[in-house]
This record gives structure tokens, sequence and C-alpha cells, in this order.
């Protein structure tokens, strides 16, 4: 009997709390009257009433309190607006609301790249807009093909052939090539040749190699063969290293004997130990070595002890008959040279002038004073600085090969200075080095 009680007391309390309470509906449209979907209806006064519009713009929102209320309609791109309204407790009130476009003036963005050199695409693009005939190989592909320096990767161009480390582009080398690194020519190495050894360089610091083959109006013109072009890359945003190493094994040589000379145990750093240093008593300047001495016949009759004899007759190293010869002749004008066969008891003095006794003295001085007499007493200093060197250091052995290795380190970097002053600069370095040793059968 009392549940039937509680039932119209709870919809009595329903009905009054509904009574209690106002309504307010609308749209929200913007000022061409396109509906705006998706705004957001507040009560300033109370934050825990809102709403959002449907997609026609259709709102309905259900105020607590009595009294003025004000309505704040956010969307985006539209200003923010506030509408007050007054409802009626138990009534709808109807508010429609226009929204105002909020425009905002965007400040123009500058955008800043640098192509990417070192990919196919670029250089791709590059020999398409090319007013001459170029070829080119990339960093990507170097790394694909696992190229450690310059001279290998060049190779694998069409036309290009190496001879050691040296370029040959369509049959033509030397004079007819011209190397570049970044657009700055590179003189050579060897005085002979206008080639360039590109195993110098390692692929690391390379973003890409362009070989140019035809002429145009911006290069130079002392060149047939081909323009060689070695661009490296820019300095890297931040730290950056690289260490790539390859080892190749040739059946032919690897561990296998081969023909070698001696060898230092630094040689693997391109430095000798001092196995084939120069001996104790022989290093200073060049001038200071003892010299070979072919002596004429001035000097050998100052060495068998005429000396004096020469220079009581006036006779100097510039005399006709002495200077410049070698050894005896049997000219009857040579009587310098008869007199000292006579004074070296060769020639008697009544036969000087007898052309069978003077035949006969030049014979006998020529025979015995010759290069074999003189040469121990003139030489002696050249014979033991010859005696101080090890030759064995010198001569041909054998070796076992070592297997060919190829490493590669690079390191790059960007490093900020006097950060503290107003306007710091920028140094960026790009450093390689590369180590390889290959044994040639």
């Amino acid at each position: 009997m009392q549940g039937r009680h509680i039932l119209p007391v709870l919809l009595l309390l329903l009905a009054s709390w509904v009574h209690g309470q106002s309504t307010v509906r609308g749209r929200v449209t913007d000022a061409t009257g396109e509906t705006v979907p998706g705004a957001a209806i507040t009560v300033q006064e109370d934050a825990t009433v809102r709403a959002v519009t449907d997609l026609d713009g259709n709102y309905s929102i259900q105020l607590k309190q009595p009294g003025t209320a004000t309505l704040v309609i956010t969307a985006f791109s539209y200003q923010v607006a506030r509408v007050k309204v007054e409802p009626v407790i138990g009534e709808v009130l109807t508010a429609h609301v226009e929204l105002v476009s909020e425009s905002a003036e965007l400040k123009s963005v500058e955008v800043v790249a640098k192509a990417r050199r070192s990919g196919d695409t670029y250089l791709e693009r590059l020999r398409a807009n090319a007013p001459a005939s170029i070829d080119f190989i990339s960093r990507d592909m170097m790394l694909k093909t696992g190229d450690s320096d310059a001279g290998a990767a060049v190779k694998r161009v069409s036309g290009v052939s190496t001879v050691g480390a040296f370029v040959t582009v369509r049959g033509l080398a030397d004079r007819y090539l011209v190397t570049t690194i970044n657009g700055g020519r590179v003189p050579t190495l060897d005085p002979f040749t206008n080639n360039l050894r590109l195993d110098l360089f390692p692929t690391g610091l390379m973003d890409n190699i362009i070989i140019t083959k035809t002429l145009t109006p911006d290069l130079p013109g002392d060149w047939a063969g081909a323009y060689l072009s070695l661009n490296t890359s820019d300095y890297p945003e931040k730290l950056q290293v690289q260490v790539a190493s390859t080892v190749g094994y040739n059946p032919n040589s690897t561990f296998q004997d081969i023909v070698s000379g001696t060898t230092s145990s630094t040689d693997w750093i391109g430095r000798d130990d001092g196995t084939r240093a120069i001996p104790d008593g022989l290093r200073g300047p060049v001038e200071d070595y003892p010299r070979f001495v072919d002596p004429d016949l001035y000097q050998q009759l100052s060495v068998l002890g005429l000396g004096g004899f020469l220079q009581q007759y006036g006779i100097t190293p510039s005399t006709p008959g002495l200077s410049g010869a070698h050894a005896m002749n049997a000219n009857p004008a040579n009587t310098v040279q008869h007199l000292a066969l006579a004074q070296l008891g060769l020639l008697p003095p009544a036969l000087l002038y007898d052309p069978n006794a003077v035949g006969m003295a030049v014979d006998a001085y020529n025979d015995t004073y010759n290069l074999a007499y003189f040469s121990p007493i003139l030489n002696a200093g050249l014979a033991s600085a010859n005696r101080k060197w090890d030759n064995s250091h010198w001569r041909v052995g054998t070796a076992k090969g070592a297997p060919n290795a190829n490493t590669t380190f690079n390191i790059g970097n960007r490093i900020t200075l006097w950060k503290d002053r107003p306007e710091p600069k920028e140094l960026g370095f790009l450093v390689g080095f590369r180590y390889a040793t290959e044994t040639q059968n």
C-alpha cells in the first residue's frame, strides 16, 4: 500500500524539477548564412553547462538558474561571440547567433634546402641539362660497390680505365687530362706527367665524381681527353665518423712466395726503421761525399812523384799534352810527355826523339800506370765508404705475400666559435685518412 504512494510522489518531484528549468535553442551561422557545425556553446556563469552544434548548426542548452545568462560561442576561424539571454523558467527561448570570421595575415616563409649532390637523381638531372657530354659516379654508387678510393671508383664509368692509380679516358692519358677538386686545379706530383694519382682521395670525402668529355666555354682549353671534377661533401651538421675496411685475396700472391726486397719493421707505415739508412761516416752534405777520380796525366805524374819536376819546368795542370789526357801517346809534339817518360826511366834521354824508343816507352807506361794502378790510391776513400754499406739489405729475395687490405677513416663536424659574441662564427672540417697495402704479381 505504501509503494502506491511513492510513485506519484517521484513523478511530482520530477515535474517540479523540469518546470524549474529553462531551455535556450538556436542556430549558429556565419555572415553568409552557412551553418557552423561543431561550435562550442558554454554558459559564462556556469562552466558546467555546455553544448555543441550539430551538422545543421543547431544547439540546445538547459539553464538551471533563473535570471540573465551569457552564452559564449567559439568556433575555429571565427571570433568569439557572447550573447545575453533572459529565459523564463519552464519556457523555451530561441537565440540565433551569427559568427564573424577571424582573419589572420601570414608572414612570408622562406624554405632553404641544399640539393643532395651525392644521389643519382641529382646527377641524372645535371647530365640531362648539361651542354656537354658528361659521365659521373655518385657517392651512393660508391657505397654500393665498396670502392675505397677515387681511383677504384672512377674506373666504373664508361670509357674510363686505370693503369695503376692513373686514369685513361677513351685511350687518352697524361697531357690530355685535367683533374680538379671542387673546381680548383690540382698540380701533379710527377713533373713528367699531367695525370694525378686518384688513390690519394678516399671516397668517404666525395659527393660525386663528374667526368666531362667535351669542351665548353666555361672550362680550360688545355685538355682533350677528359676534365675530371672531384667534388667533396659538405661539412656535416653534427659529428660524423665513418670507418670502412676491405680485405682482398689473390691466389697467385697471397700467402705465396713472391719476389721481394729486404723489408724493415716500419715499412707498413711508409718509413724505414734505419735498415736502409746511410752508414755512419757518410752522413752530411752531398758535396762532402768521396767521388770517383779518373786521373789525367798531370795527376798521374804527381802521384808518381814527379810533381816537383813538373813545377821546375813550369808545367801546370793546364799545360797542353797533360790536361785532359788519361794515357801517354807517341806523338813527337808531346815533348812534355816524353820528358816525363825519361824521368821515370822508361825512355833514355839520348833517345828522346827516337820514334821507336818513344813508342816502346809509351806502351810500357800505359801497360803499367793505368786506372787499375791509380784507382786504389786515389779512390781509397770511395772504396772505404763503399765497404760500409751492407748490400744484403738491397738484395732481392723471396717473401710471403700478404693479403690486400684497405681501410678508410673519415671524420667531420661543425663547431661554433665565440658563442658569447653577437656574431658567432662557425668552423667546419672534414678529414679523411686512408691506409692500403697491395701485393701485385
